[in-house]
């Protein structure tokens, strides 16, 4: 049976369509007439529903004239799992947080009867528009897939591709003309791109802007369906329950080195405790039985714990995700206990102080990580969770068994103190990602995690469970699609193909594997280690003239890497 990596349990049973038991927030049906468009997660519902963005994507499409807009997702079988399979789109909205829904996304495309590539597709086939966080960072992936590539956040891109589309309902390349210029948007076939061995060579424009800069919004998405089929691994297991979300605030201030969140423009912050109460009791009135708060750790630990009173104080129960332990204080952690939240989480990152200093976080020593642990079992909360990075730069010898002891006197003090539950450490493997100071990093060798991982398991209590990525094709995949240029779409459709013909002969489609991944490199004469090599600052990356923010550029993040290198003494942020 499949294990949920974050908590070590069943993934939750879907039902065989849990459109059928979820409970919509707001209603749009179809009519004659209507342009279809559909809303694609490629990965299961249970995973996928949480994801706020695709929400947002269909409620937006779907408050504009003329238009109708469903979800899709993979069922458990790879096959298609679509809201109204009978209505077919004219446009095809992928939404994607991760990198392993990239291969996913092709296997959804097949399903919808779509070509894969934008050079097979003709006036006949719907327009494919890929967006989401992972596809922000880097999206020259999807260059050859992609008619029109969303960057950042989608409010205005929505309505500028609506109408767009309205007016030239009938022409591509009418429609690529007026949208190319829109604020957020990429045309793929107005470049022309070549990048070699992890770096950007050639950047051609035909009438399209040199650089892209990321669609901003206002808008705060929240939850516009309840499902008790979801999986919330951040914040515990809560089996039948439903959770009514809400981002509450979105980029972070702190500036971790590995940490694209960081280095996001902030462009909405913290509302009025009140204002999301009252939106929260509305969720209660369709049966919402927990209200999730997205990223409380990326804001004003004051305007949380008012938050979180005003939403206690109308019988709601806020649930919040990992805590940044040299930021909270005890009022916040018998908050956490008082709503009957499952675990706290906490991130050291590394069991050594001095590296874990150096990519951001010098406030986290492990006397402040102590009194959270002490505080957060005295008032009741039954689990501990601390995440951790393997193979971060900058690591030392000594490094890995810092971190070993380091767990091992947190797991004592716990249980010295009263530990009702488990405690749980999570250890996935260092991904350089765009736009962040550590992008110019060396990834962390397969090799490399799993001896860490084998480590840890020989090295920590029985009782202590660890979730780790140790097999999972994410250690390479998830590398390629992160750092990778414009090649990585070939290398796609390659393991796609292999899919396929491994579909045919085993009756049955099957997630992909390091041979398919490694299979595909070899086909297209490309070095697997290209994705894992640190990259040279004086040379352009694959991502270069795709931009997160606007006040924090290239220099900044050079600047920050050579400090850490070693090679700059000074860093300040405006």
């Amino acid at each position: 049976m499949t294990k949920s990596l974050e908590n070590d349990r069943p993934l939750a049973q879907m039902s065989a369509n849990p459109f059928q038991t979820e409970i919509k927030l707001y209603q749009k049906e179809f009519q004659a007439g209507d342009i279809a468009t559909v809303v694609v997660v490629p990965d299961f519902y249970h995973i996928a529903l949480p994801n706020l963005g695709h929400q947002l994507v269909e409620h937006q499409i779907n408050q504009e004239a003329g238009f109708f807009a469903d979800r899709a997702y993979l069922s458990q079988e790879y096959g298609l799992l679509k809201e109204h399979p009978n209505i077919k789109p004219e446009l095809i909205f992928i939404s994607m947080s991760y990198e392993g829904s990239f291969i996913r996304a092709l296997r959804m495309l097949d399903l919808l009867g779509c070509p894969l590539t934008r050079a097979e597709r003709t006036e006949a086939d719907p327009l494919v528009i890929f967006g989401g966080w992972s596809v922000t960072k880097n999206p020259l992936s999807l260059f050859d897939l992609a008619d029109v590539i969303g960057i950042g956040e989608s409010q205005g891109m929505i309505k500028n591709i609506t109408d767009t589309y309205k007016r030239h309902r009938g022409s591509r390349q009418e429609f690529f003309d007026e949208a190319v210029g829109k604020q957020g948007l990429i045309i793929p076939g107005r470049y022309q791109v070549k990048t070699e061995r992890g770096y950007l060579t050639q950047w051609e424009t035909m009438n399209a802007p040199q650089d892209i800069y990321p669609g901003k919004s206002t808008a705060f998405p929240h939850s516009l369906y309840l499902s008790p089929e979801t999986d919330y691994n951040d914040i515990g297991y809560y089996e039948g329950r439903t959770f009514f979300s809400m981002e509450i605030t979105d980029a972070c201030n702190s500036k971790c080195g590995y940490c694209g969140s960081g280095f996001k423009e902030k462009t909405r912050d913290v509302q009025d405790p009140r204002a999301i109460a009252d939106l929260a009791e509305w969720g209660a009135t369709f049966g919402a039985d927990l209200v999730k708060l997205f990223y409380p750790a990326h804001t004003s630990l004051t305007a949380v714990k008012e938050i979180m009173r005003e939403l206690m104080g109308r019988g709601l129960y806020p649930r919040v995700g990992s805590a940044k332990a040299e930021k909270i204080d005890r009022e916040y952690i018998e908050l956490v206990g008082q709503s009957g939240q499952e675990k706290i989480a906490l991130a050291p990152e590394t069991g050594d102080y001095e590296l874990r200093k150096a990519v951001g976080k010098p406030g986290m020593t492990n006397e402040v990580l102590e009194r959270v642990i002490v505080t957060s079992v005295n008032v009741g909360i039954p689990n501990l969770d601390f995440y951790l990075i393997m193979n971060p730069p900058g690591e030392a010898k000594t490094s890995m068994n810092q971190t070993i002891d380091m767990l091992g006197s947190f797991l004592r003090l716990a249980k010295s103190e009263g530990l009702k539950g488990r405690m749980r450490v999570a250890a996935p493997n260092f991904f350089p990602k765009a736009w962040t100071p550590f992008q110019f990093g060396s990834s962390g060798s397969i090799e490399g995690y799993e001896s860490k991982i084998s480590q840890l398991s020989d090295q920590l209590d029985e009782s202590v469970k660890l979730s780790h990525m140790s097999g999972s094709v994410d250690l390479l995949s998830q590398n390629i699609i992160s750092r990778g240029g414009i090649e990585v779409g070939k290398i796609l459709l390659e393991v796609y193909r292999s899919l396929k013909q491994k579909a045919v002969a085993e009756g049955k489609f099957c997630e992909d594997n390091f041979d398919d991944w490694r299979q595909a490199l070899h086909a297209l004469d490309i070095d697997e280690q290209d994705y894992f090599r640190e990259r040279r600052t004086d040379k352009p990356m694959p991502w270069h003239h795709i931009h997160i923010n606007e006040r924090i550029g290239l220099p900044t993040l050079i600047k920050y890497w050579e400090i850490f290198k070693g090679k700059r003494m000074l860093l300040a942020f405006d």
